[in-house]
Formats: structure tokens, C-alpha cells, sequence
């Protein structure tokens, strides 16, 4: 079981059409624990001893949990419970996300960010269409993720049940990604071949190609100290999903002339100082060594592309980007994936 979840997560892992830095999870089940990857570990490269065995019982008692006078005292206790449902003798810190593993009923679970998917999630349109295109697949609408996403999901899976007579095998979850579930690799790989070809016929449609949009950078582009030049792309003008806010934030720099002044201006507005910098139609520039940044901002254009096939982009809203940016599970999900 632990060696066909390894083989499912370097496949997908190692492919970049599927997952980006320490983005996405998977885990395995049996009848008494759930076997998740842990916070922070690449897909590409996990081993089978990196996963962290829970109690499946334990986590499910989340779901009992009632009102929180805070979101913090919230975040808080459900972080403790996943912290007392790993079993004794495991180490590393369970993905966020398990809850979500533990309610989808299949064996393998494989939850990935490609960005053909996040093109449609990440749609004003994506949901309708999603519906149309993948019908057996169950939306779900933006929450903060975490504890509140888990118990969202919870509340839909036993509604669609209801309606359906079976458990959903896959789930769309708006700004965020998709999680298959199969009872072997086979299934998986099928769901996830069934997925993408229909998007990729979706977009052959709309006449979207799935490329980002590059040119070559211009040669008069100043060098700016303490970033790295790159080849132009329009940068994603608001935050799309989770990863792009972690590994390169919300919101790019972009100015036809970037001056002391202007990045100034931009830290007092935004509270840091910019990760990504666009001079429109000429470069762009990540913080120099910082490959996550360049790789998400990149993956961002490229979902902003995407979205206007599902009539136009869907950005993440002020108030949910801010739980995510100073959301303690996303810190130290940075540290670990910069490790």
C-alpha cells in the first residue's frame, strides 16, 4: 500500500503539468489508519517511511467539534487534534489537508494543483462548466482552508451521497486544486487521464492554448539589485490560489519604472516588499535564488490565461488572502519546502 502511494506521488510529483514546489498531498488508508504525507515534503522525491500514520477515528472526532469564540482558537485545537492522532512513533508534521484524505472513502488519494485544473477552479464560469465537462466530480466553493474547508467537504460528500447513492470520487475545489480518490493506482491514473483530457479538449474549444504567454526579455530591461531577470510574462494581477500566495504573495509589483521610491511605496501598501516584479512588456524579476517564486508566478500567468476560458479570472477575495498569509500552517509549510 505505502509503495503504491510512493509511485503515485513521484509520478505526479516529478511532473510539473501536476504540482509545483511543495505543493499538493497524498495519503493511503486501511481500516484503522490514514497514512498522509507530511507538511513540506516534496512529492517528487518521498519515501514511504516520510509518511505519517493516523488514526482515523481520531481525526474524525474534528468533525464534532463546535463553535470557536476565534479563528485562531479554532486553528489551534484542530492543530492539537491532528498532533494527538498521529500514532506514537511517527514523526514529521501530518498535511493540513488529512481531514480531507480521511473523508474521501477510497484507498488512494492523490491531491494535485495542475494548472489546466486551476484554469477552470480559478474561473468566474468554473464551476458551470465544470459540471458540464466532468460531471461526476463534486464542487466545492471557496472556503479558508484547513479545519473549515474539512467540515465543508464533510457537509457535501454526505449531501451528494444523498443524491447520488455513492461517494465522489473526485473534488474541485474553487482557487485551490483537485483530490481523486481510487481504490488502486489504475483507478487514479484513469480519474486524473479522464480530467485533463476533457479540460485540454475544453481549451482546444475556446481556441486557449496552454502555454504561458513568453517573450524574450527586452534588452534595454534595467538589472534590478537583489532579483533575477527572466523572460517576460504578464504576472497574475491578484492572488489565484494558496501556493501562489505562499511561494510568490498576493500580488506582484508592476510599474513601467521601478525606482527606491515605487518599492517603497509598494512595501507601505502591501507589508512586504514585492517577491515578483513586472515591467510591463519588457521582464519580469523573482528575489534572486528563490526558484519557487520565479516557478509559481509563472504557473500564475499561466492559470490567469486559462481562467479566461471560464470568463475570466476569480482572484482570491482581501479577507480570505490575508487568513492564508498569516495562516501558521502556510509559514511553516514555506520553511520546510525552502529546507
Amino acid at each position: 500500500m505505502l509503495k503504491t502511494i510512493c509511485e503515485l506521488s513521484h509520478l505526479y510529483g516529478g511532473n510539473p503539468e501536476f504540482v509545483l514546489a511543495g505543493g499538493g498531498n497524498t495519503s493511503c488508508k486501511d481500516e484503522k489508519f490514514l497514512y498522509v504525507k507530511p507538511s513540506g515534503v516534496r512529492l517528487a522525491n518521498i519515501k514511504e517511511s516520510d509518511f505519517v500514520k493516523m488514526d482515523r477515528a481520531a481525526i474524525r472526532k474534528c468533525f464534532e467539534l463546535g463553535e470557536f469564540e476565534s479563528v485562531a482558537a479554532r486553528e489551534e485545537a484542530v492543530k492539537n487534534m491532528m498532533a494527538a492522532a498521529v500514532c506514537p512513533g511517527n514523526y514529521g508534521r501530518p498535511s493540513v489537508e488529512a481531514p480531507l484524505h480521511e473523508l474521501l472513502e477510497q484507498k488512494f488519494i492523490v491531491h494535485l494543483h495542475p494548472a489546466k485544473v486551476n484554469g477552470a477552479t480559478c474561473g468566474e464560469n468554473g464551476e458551470e462548466e465544470l459540471k458540464r465537462i466532468v460531471p461526476e466530480a463534486l464542487w466545492i466553493g471557496y472556503v479558508d482552508p484547513g479545519f473549515t474547508l474539512a467540515k465543508k467537504v464533510f457537509d457535501e460528500v454526505e449531501a451528494y451521497k444523498k443524491s447520488r447513492g455513492k461517494a465522489p470520487r473526485i473534488l474541485f475545489l474553487q482557487n485551490h486544486g483537485v483530490f481523486v480518490g481510487g481504490n488502486s493506482a489504475d483507478e487514479v491514473k484513469e480519474i486524473y487521464q479522464l480530467i485533463m483530457s476533457a479540460l485540454q479538449s475544453f481549451y482546444v474549444s475556446k481556441g486557449v492554448d496552454t502555454v504561458v504567454d513568453e517573450t524574450p526579455a527586452d534588452a534595454a530591461a534595467p538589472e534590478i539589485a537583489g532579483y533575477d531577470k527572466h523572460d517576460y510574462f504578464p504576472t497574475a494581477r491578484g492572488p489565484l490560489t494558496p501556493d501562489h500566495i505562499v511561494y510568490a504573495k498576493s500580488f506582484s509589483l508592476i510599474a513601467d519604472v521601478v525606482t527606491p521610491e515605487v518599492m517603497k511605496n509598494f512595501e507601505t501598501l502591501r507589508g512586504y516588499a514585492p517577491m515578483v516584479i513586472e515591467i510591463p512588456g519588457k521582464a519580469v524579476y523573482t528575489v534572486s535564488g528563490n526558484a519557487n517564486a520565479y516557478t509559481l508566478a509563472k504557473d500564475a500567468s499561466l492559470v490567469q490565461k486559462l481562467a479566461g476560458a471560464f470568463g475570466g479570472a476569480h482572484y482570491i477575495c482581501d479577507r480570505d488572502r490575508e487568513f492564508i498569509e498569516n495562516w501558521e500552517v502556510e509559514s511553516y509549510r514555506r520553511k520546510m519546502a525552502q529546507n
